[in-house]
Order: C-alpha cells, then sequence, then structure tokens
C-alpha cells in the first residue's frame, strides 16, 4: 500500500494512540476529505497498526 497522507496520518495519530474518531475529523477539518471509519479501520489494519486505543 503507498504511502499517502491519509496513512501517515493514521499510523502517526494511532501511534499517540488517538481514536479512529479523533482521526476521521482530523482529516475532514485540515484536507477537507470525507472518508468512512470503516474505511480507516481497513487501512490500519493492512498496515498492520494496532487500534486497541480506550475509545476503539
Amino acid at each position: 500500500m503507498e504511502n499517502d497522507f491519509i496513512n501517515t496520518t493514521l499510523k502517526t495519530y494511532l501511534g499517540k494512540r488517538k481514536n479512529i474518531r479523533v482521526i476521521q475529523r482530523y482529516l475532514r477539518i485540515k484536507y477537507h476529505v470525507h472518508i468512512e471509519e470503516a474505511i480507516l479501520r481497513k487501512r490500519a489494519s493492512q498496515l498492520n497498526i494496532r487500534q486497541d486505543t480506550k475509545f476503539a
């Protein structure tokens, strides 16, 4: 999978233990990208990033 800004954002903020919904809101506000939570979860699983945050 390519190293685009969505994947980079996922790696960064999941590494900081942020919630998927927070990342979704960040992408919507900063980049004007409307992406569903399920798609972000799928991308994170393809990148082998753990999603066991407190609220996920």
